[in-house]
C-alpha cells in the first residue's frame, strides 16, 4: 500500500486551499483592475460611448471586488475556523494556512478602504487660497455635505443616492458660494449667499434662459440647503461667467480634485462628471432644467 502523508490527507479534506485562495485573489485584483480602467476612461472620456463603457466597467469592477472580498472572505474565514477545530482534535496543520490568511487580509483591506482611506475633507474651488472646506458624511455619501470655515458650519447641502452637490465655487469675498447640484430630475445652479441684503438680478441679465424655470430652481435650492445666516438665490450673470471662466482654465487634475462627484473607493477615486457637462449647465443657451 502507498503511504499517505499528513499534508496530503489535510489537502484532501480542504480542497479550497491554495487553489481557491489563489483564484479568489486573482478575481479580487481583477475587479480592482476594472475599477482602475474605468477611472481612466471616465476621466478622459470625450465621447458618449467611452463614458458608457467606463460606467459599465466600474459597476462590474465594484461588484466583483467587493463581492469577492465579502463572500469569499466570509467563506475563507469559516474554512479556517473549521480547520482550527479539526487541528484541535489532532488533525495535521493545514499546509495552505498562510495563503488563506493573506486573502483574508486583502479582503479586509478592500472592504475597509472606502471608510478608512476616503477623503473626508475637500477644499473648495476658489480663485484665491482658502481655509473653507467640505466635510463629507462618514457612511459613504448619504447625509449632509457641510461647508465649514474655522471648524464652524457655514451651510450644508443634502446628498443621497439620487441627489447631491457636484461642484462648489467660493467667490473672492468669501460670502458667496456658487453650487452646482444634481437634483435627480433637474440640475440646479444657485448661490448660497451669506449677505442676505444682496438682491437677485439674475433674470435681468439673461441667465438663466427664459426657457428654464428660475422659480423652480430657487425653491428646490432652498429645500436642499441648510443655511442659518444667509439665503439661497439664483446667480447673476457675472457670477456664472466667473465660474465658467475658472472651469475653462482649470486643468483636468485640479478639476478632479475639486469635483464633489466622485466614487470614492478609498484606494482611489473614480470621477464620473466631465468638466464639459458643468460648462454646458452654465451656458446662456441652455434651455432646460437638465
Amino acid at each position: 500500500m502507498t503511504a499517505i502523508l499528513p499534508t496530503e490527507m489535510n489537502s484532501a479534506k480542504h480542497p479550497a486551499g491554495a487553489k481557491w485562495a489563489g483564484r479568489l485573489t486573482v478575481m479580487l485584483l481583477t475587479g480592482l483592475g476594472f475599477c482602475l480602467i474605468a477611472k481612466i476612461l471616465l476621466e478622459h472620456a470625450t465621447v458618449a460611448w467611452v463614458e458608457i463603457m467606463g460606467t459599465i466597467l466600474l459597476l462590474i469592477g465594484m461588484a466583483t471586488s467587493f463581492g469577492v472580498a465579502f463572500f469569499g472572505g466570509a467563506g475563507m474565514f469559516f474554512t479556517l475556523e473549521r480547520a482550527r477545530a479539526e487541528e484541535a482534535k489532532g488533525a495535521p496543520h493545514s499546509p495552505h494556512y498562510r495563503q488563506r490568511i493573506r486573502f483574508l487580509w486583502l479582503s479586509a483591506g478592500v472592504l475597509l478602504a472606502p471608510f478608512i482611506l476616503r477623503q473626508w475633507h475637500m477644499r473648495l474651488a476658489s480663485p484665491a487660497p482658502t481655509d473653507v472646506y467640505v466635510t463629507r458624511p462618514i457612511v459613504f455619501d448619504e447625509g449632509q455635505y457641510s461647508i465649514r470655515r474655522d471648524g464652524t458650519n457655514v451651510f450644508s447641502l443634502w446628498r443621497d443616492m439620487f441627489d447631491g452637490p457636484e461642484f462648489i465655487y467660493m467667490f473672492a469675498d468669501g460670502q458667496r458660494f456658487l453650487c452646482m447640484y444634481d437634483h435627480d430630475t433637474a440640475y440646479l445652479v444657485f448661490v448660497a449667499d451669506l449677505n442676505p441684503i444682496r438682491t437677485n438680478t439674475a433674470t435681468a441679465a439673461g441667465w438663466p434662459h427664459s426657457g428654464v424655470d428660475g422659480q423652480y430652481i430657487a425653491q428646490a435650492a432652498a429645500r436642499v440647503t441648510t443655511i442659518t445666516n444667509g439665503i439661497t438665490r439664483l446667480p447673476t450673470w457675472p457670477e456664472v461667467k466667473e465660474v465658467a471662466d475658472y472651469l475653462n482654465r482649470l486643468p483636468t487634475g485640479q478639476f478632479n480634485a475639486q469635483s464633489l462627484d466622485k466614487c470614492d473607493l478609498g484606494l482611489f477615486q473614480v470621477h464620473t462628471l466631465p468638466k464639459q457637462f458643468l460648462l454646458q449647465e452654465l451656458s446662456t443657451n441652455h434651455h432646460s432644467l437638465w
